[in-house]
């Protein structure tokens, strides 16, 4: 719907851009004085776009509910919320381990997710905090667009920062698919903005304070998205060469003084924490935990390129069924080059779609003239960089460009200010068309809080995650302890996963645990004696096929 609605908008503002009336003065002349005056104090514009951010993406819960986890990875980011939360960097094998596999965690050496951790102390922090994870969310959310905001204070002048963050707020695609999901890419796209910020601030003057949002920067990238980050973080330090080797090269007191001290002053605690993390989640401080996962779970590669990894061997038929069939799926299909690169040009499509939208298509007409900038055309070059990276990545998923979408924006921003001096004909055709593409950029996300409104009243989200979280509200609403036993049938998706638990699953009030053998499903019985126990046959519709009591 919102889609349609932009095919629908955008000819229309583009006709009404062509027959703007000549007039010397618009009439928004007075609130664009203002938004300027407002966007001078950096600062404060940057708060503004934070608070944007959060409360753009608190109101879609607040309209549609708090989000209920779904996919295998929110689980996953929600264990490591709960781990850390309870005090723990991760949580001791469970004697019982082999009931509660599931798809992007461990559980030898240690229980834990397969994830970096920055994501999951973000959702902690909401839960410890507010009591619920959702909020973390918002707060990286808020995160995201006062760093973009930031970014672009080092490129543009102020008010076009300021209307870039608040944009960025408001994107369709950011709040729906990061800002109401724990998997979150708010984060990642945030570190990105700081290195590429904090980079050009120093490539203009070598300054204490920028080293340490580069290190910030460099930090969340490599735990949120490390593969992706060291691409952006190594090519976007290129920037720096003339800097350090070039005619107007720093001193060396001012390399170690104002880059190398404070940068190391973030990045060697960061560091550490990040050895200590891995020597306690998989017993050395090198191995990363989802290097473990891939080892013990994986088939399929990360990249086209790589191997197919040896077929470890499975417990159960469902996670069998999701690494043989449908995780190796992609790979399997884009071996040969003339099935890639089709695919290739999807990955950049919905790159396009979720980083720029089609209300900016516009500006694209315009990234020639921008590029003449020779730092412009660098940065095209490490995004096309990034777009061929990921192309080369067997999955698709917009997230992997997160730490690139700073640049993405700023390449806009530098349209936008382009086509916003154009005239046709005397008449203020670029004016109108930029305005009227923020204004569509607005109702779209008006537009998405109604059709989520429409959503939970029609349809109340009915589904297996809404199935899955009501039986889980039910039962822990009983008296005494609850143990699931969960069985599929034939039919059933693997990615609809059920059997995911709390860090620590003896304390939990309800238990899920994969059914087994009658005797190993007795061995878990009598390890849980004090426990009720269920039986839950899931179908592939709606979720809950058949739920009775176990009798001893």
């Amino acid at each position: 719907m919102i889609f349609l609605f932009q095919c629908v908008a955008l000819p229309i503002a583009i006709l009404l851009a062509l027959l703007t009336p000549k007039r010397k003065r618009s009439r928004l002349h007075g609130l664009s004085r203002r938004f300027t005056k407002l966007a001078g104090h950096k600062r404060a514009a940057v708060a503004l776009c934070g608070l944007a951010g959060f409360a753009a993406s608190a109101s879609l819960s607040a309209i549609r509910g708090i989000p209920v986890p779904e996919i295998h990875d929110e689980f996953s980011y929600l264990l490591a919320a709960d781990t850390f939360a309870h005090g723990r960097l991760t949580n001791p094998t469970h004697p019982m381990w082999r009931h509660f596999e599931s798809f992007h965690i461990i559980h030898q050496p240690t229980y834990a997710s397969k994830y970096p951790p920055a994501q999951g102390l973000i959702l902690a922090f909401g839960q410890v905090v507010f009591g619920q994870p959702a909020v973390g969310i918002w707060i990286s959310m808020g995160l995201m667009s006062a760093a973009a905001c930031w970014m672009l204070q080092a490129w543009v002048p102020p008010r076009w920062a300021l209307l870039g963050g608040l944009l960025v707020a408001v994107q369709t695609e950011f709040q729906l698919n990061w800002g109401y999901s724990y998997l979150g890419a708010g984060l990642a796209y945030s570190g990105g903005a700081f290195v590429l910020g904090a980079i050009q601030r120093l490539r203009q003057c070598a300054h204490v304070t920028s080293a340490i949002w580069l290190g910030i920067g460099l930090a969340l990238l490599a735990n949120t998205r490390p593969f992706e980050g060291s691409v952006v973080s190594a090519i976007a330090g290129l920037s720096l060469l003339p800097r350090l080797f070039g005619r107007k090269r720093w001193s060396m007191r001012t390399i170690f003084m104002k880059i190398l001290l404070p940068l190391g002053a973030v990045l060697l605690p960061v560091a550490a924490g990040m050895a200590y993390y891995n020597q306690s989640v998989t017993g050395h401080f090198s191995r990363l935990p989802y290097a473990v996962h891939e080892e013990q779970y994986g088939i399929a590669p990360i990249f086209l390129i790589s191997p197919i990894n040896p077929d470890p061997g499975y417990r159960h038929e469902e996670m069998a069924k999701f690494h043989r069939v449908i995780s190796i799926k992609p790979y399997m299909q884009l071996q040969r080059f003339s099935d890639w690169v089709p695919e290739f040009f999807e990955r950049f499509l919905l790159f396009l779609l979720t980083y720029a939208q089609l209300t900016y298509s516009p500006l694209l007409l315009f990234l020639p003239a921008v590029c003449q900038r020779r730092e412009m055309l660098f940065h095209l070059f490490l995004i096309c960089t990034m777009l061929l990276v990921n192309a080369l990545i067997t999955w698709r998923v917009s997230v992997y460009g997160s730490p690139v979408g700073s640049l993405i924006l700023l390449l806009l921003i530098q349209a936008m200010r382009r086509l916003r001096v154009c005239h046709i004909r005397e008449r203020p055709a670029g004016r109108s068309l930029t305005t009227s593409m923020v204004v569509i950029s607005i109702v779209s996300f008006g537009l998405l809080l109604s059709l989520q409104f429409l959503k939970r009243v029609v349809s109340d989200r009915a589904g297996w995650p809404t199935n899955r979280g009501y039986l889980l509200q039910q039962l822990e609403q009983e008296t005494g302890k609850q143990l699931i036993l969960v069985s599929y049938d034939e039919r059933h998706s693997t990615l609809q996963e059920w059997v995911y638990n709390r860090a620590d699953i003896d304390a939990a009030k309800v238990v899920w645990a994969r059914s087994m053998t009658p005797e190993e499903n007795r061995e878990l019985m009598d390890y849980f004696k004090d426990r009720r126990v269920w039986a839950l046959r899931v179908n592939a519709v709606s979720g809950i096929a058949k739920f009775e009591e176990v009798k001893r």
